[in-house]
């Protein structure tokens, strides 16, 4: 069992550092690299369920659930007004369906297994659900 500042630091800190690589990966030049013959939709949905996990994670207590949800999906937006700017990346409409997709989708989840998830967090930190 893990003290519950020591899971709340972490929890936030896992977010923190995904949120730095979506962001780097997002204005990243990769043209050129192996990176575009991966099914990019596909990676835009993954990358993003994980997003609602680790948001779930790290903000497990909020009221209004779903504000994490838009708050994702309003950063894949700025990521892609960014990408318009730079001439090595192009803004995708389809990248934003892709990514709404895949952060509705950890979000359903989340939705019907959350009681469930809160159990496995009270296990890894007992303090931490009581609020």
């Amino acid at each position: 069992m893990i003290n519950e500042s020591i899971f709340r630091f972490l929890s936030k800190a896992q977010f923190l550092v995904l949120i730095v690589i979506y962001f780097w990966m997002g204005i990243a030049n990769v043209a050129g690299t192996p990176a575009e013959n991966i099914n990019d939709l596909v990676m835009h949905a993954a990358g993003y369920f994980i997003a609602m996990f680790s948001g779930f994670c790290a903000f497990y207590s909020i009221k209004r659930f779903w504000y994490l949800l838009m708050g994702l999906w309003l950063f894949s937006l700025m990521i892609e007004l960014i990408q318009y700017y730079l001439p090595w990346r192009s803004f995708s409409v389809s990248d934003l369906i892709a990514n709404l997709g895949g952060l509705l989708g950890g979000y359903v989840l989340i939705l019907l297994f959350k009681v469930h998830l809160l159990k496995i967090i009270e296990k890894i930190s007992p303090q931490s659900t009581k609020a």
